[in-house]
C-alpha cells in the first residue's frame, strides 16, 4: 500500500508540473513560456481546454496537501503508539531500543 501511495504522490507531482506549465505559458508569453508554448498548447488541446486543466491543477493540489496531511497524521501516530523510534530517529539522529 505504502508503494501504490508514493507512485501516487509521484503521478500527482508531476502532473501538477506539467498542468501549472500550461497555465504559466498562458500568462508569460517570453522566455520559458514562449519556448514551451507550443508544446504545452498541445498537452492542453489533449486534456480539454484551459477550463479543464486549471480544475485538473487545483485537484491534483488538494490531493498533495491532503497526502502530506494524512502522512504526517500517520508519522505522529506511529512515534507516539507504536514507537518504534523511526520518527526520533528522524529527528534526533539516534534511534532508542527498548530494554529487553
Amino acid at each position: 500500500m505504502q508503494f501504490l501511495a508514493y507512485v501516487l504522490f509521484y503521478v500527482m507531482a508531476f502532473s501538477l508540473i506539467v498542468t501549472g506549465l500550461i497555465l504559466y505559458v498562458h500568462v508569460y508569453h517570453e522566455g520559458l513560456g514562449g519556448l514551451l508554448y507550443e508544446p504545452m498548447r498541445s498537452i492542453e488541446v489533449m486534456l480539454g481546454g484551459l477550463a479543464f486543466v486549471r480544475e485538473l491543477h487545483h485537484m491534483l493540489m488538494w490531493g498533495v496537501i491532503l497526502f502530506i496531511a494524512i502522512h504526517i497524521y500517520i508519522a505522529v501516530y506511529n512515534a507516539i503508539f507504536i514507537r518504534e523510534g523511526t520518527i526520533d530517529a528522524i529527528i534526533s539522529g539516534i534511534k532508542w531500543h527498548k530494554r529487553v
